[in-house]
């Protein structure tokens, strides 16, 4: 940064003596820099312009290149509707002009600032219906907007004015009654089984944003099996308002893919509420991966990490990833990693271990996680499924996933933390050339402001010589 500064300061002190030299030689004006105001222009720039300028842009340019995304999850809470009364120039988003009324306003007017009235007519804005209502999922990771100013059922019978009847677009576009997804939310809720809902977060990765290479993953075959379609698309978009499937098949189409997505969501609404976890599941039955599922385990690894390929969607640091190959009736091999390179390693070996000889069912291998509420009260329910035990502790509390912190600043965080790794964060070669045109802006203002004074405020300022 400091290289960065002094730069700016040498092009800001060469662009003064050109603007200098350009105004005393060939520009007939009054307005000029003479050499104590290039002196004080100067100070200004080397103490303050520049250093404040390269210091705000190079930090701004840090926290872009430490910015990821992460998966939350976890449950609903509340199906919430709300209800818009209506009326004439009201809240409500569906209506119609009526009532005109007229506006005086000045016309025709001529030099002399003499004008006439004349009159317009305009209209107030009525509601087709008495109400619109608005339907929101609560969650335990904030509040979805499922709808909004939808019409009752039936909304003829329910018309703000009796005579003005509804168009059936404003129907159509509008929408009736409760929206079908927050119906089988507000469902749910009323039988204390809340569903799984995940979004996605920004948190800083310091790994991912350093130069130092050595503590992210590498593997020489991820041309090779990209170009084969042997990679799965790395699951980046939330659908339906807060879902986001995270099993994946390679080779295989299994009838029951919703059991498994069913499946993977509830439990990943446990994992991300109760340990701030997101899992990932890989299936894979593929005769040249079977060959050596070892190193294809290690370049889907390296492929979901790289951010020139993923951006700021690339592997989180709370991420577990099971990387499993088939024979169709069960899991024959089973490889597992985090986001970060190192943490829970008796987790990684009890995933790899347990997954194996598994038969190949969603409830045998994920589990069947269930929250029930009742009272005001919410517990999650666990099965028998292999992940969910493991990730969980279940079984054994030395398998428990614990999300490594990647600051440590806090007396529970887990992990030592990179914070250490910030220093090596550099702005790219991009960012340093913005970085040097928006410096190069604002160190030229002091130039243009000496310009300017120089025919007005100058004397008083005693920087010029009356001519």
């Amino acid at each position: 940064m400091h290289f960065t500064i002094l730069i700016s300061v040498l092009i800001a002190a060469i662009t003064g003596l050109a603007v200098k030299f350009i105004f005393d030689r060939f520009i007939k004006t009054q307005k000029e820099i003479t050499w104590k105001e290039y002196g004080l222009v100067m100070a200004v720039i080397a103490s303050l312009a520049a250093p404040g300028s390269v210091y705000v842009g190079w930090e701004m340019a840090k926290k872009n290149l430490v910015t990821f995304n992460e998966f939350w999850s976890g449950w609903e809470t509340e199906a919430h509707k709300e209800d818009v009364k209506c009326y004439r120039d009201g809240p409500c988003r569906w209506e119609y002009d009526c009532d005109p009324y007229t506006v005086s306003y000045e016309c025709n007017c001529n030099d002399k600032g003499e004008c006439e009235t004349c009159e317009r007519t305009e209209y107030h804005d009525c509601p087709y219906v008495t109400k619109e209502m608005n339907y929101y999922a609560r969650t335990t990771i904030g509040t979805y907007e499922i709808d909004r100013h939808r019409l009752p059922e039936n909304p003829q019978a329910h018309r703000w004015r009796r005579f003005e009847r509804i168009p059936d677009r404003v129907i159509t576009n509008a929408g009736t009654g409760e929206h079908p997804f927050w119906t089988k939310v507000k469902e749910r809720i009323a039988a204390g089984e809340p569903g799984p809902v995940t979004k996605k977060l920004e948190y800083n990765n310091y790994i991912y944003a350093s130069e130092q290479k050595i503590l992210q993953s590498f593997s020489a075959d991820i041309e090779v099996y990209e170009k084969s379609g042997l990679f799965p698309v790395f699951q980046r978009h939330i659908y339906d308002f807060y879902y986001a499937n995270k099993v994946y098949f390679i080779g295989l189409n299994p009838p029951n893919r919703k059991d498994w997505f069913d499946a993977m969501s509830y439990l990943n609404a446990s994992f991300g509420k109760e340990l701030q976890g997101d899992m990932h599941l890989v299936i894979v039955r593929n005769d040249s991966i079977a060959s050596d599922p070892e190193k294809y385990a290690l370049a889907l690894k390296a492929y979901w990490q790289d951010t020139k390929r993923q951006g700021i969607n690339a592997l989180s640091k709370n991420s577990v990833v099971a990387v499993s190959l088939t024979d169709g009736e069960k899991i024959i091999w089973a490889r597992s990693f985090t986001g970060m390179p190192v943490g829970n390693e008796m987790m990684l070996v009890a995933l790899n271990n347990g997954l194996r000889g598994t038969e190949l069912d969603p409830e045998k291998i994920i589990g069947k996680v269930k929250r029930k509420m009742k009272g005001g009260k919410a517990e999650d329910l666990y099965g028998n499924g292999v992940l969910e035990n493991i990730i969980f502790g279940l079984k054994d509390p030395e398998t428990r996933f614990k999300r490594i912190s990647m600051s440590a600043k806090d007396p529970d965080d887990n992990g030592r933390g990179f914070l250490y790794l910030v220093d090596q964060v550099q702005p790219t070669k991009k960012q340093r050339i913005i970085i040097h045109v928006v410096t190069f802006f604002f160190c030229g203002l002091g130039w243009v402001i000496a310009i300017v004074i120089g025919d007005n405020g100058g004397a008083g300022l005693h920087f010029r010589k009356k001519r």
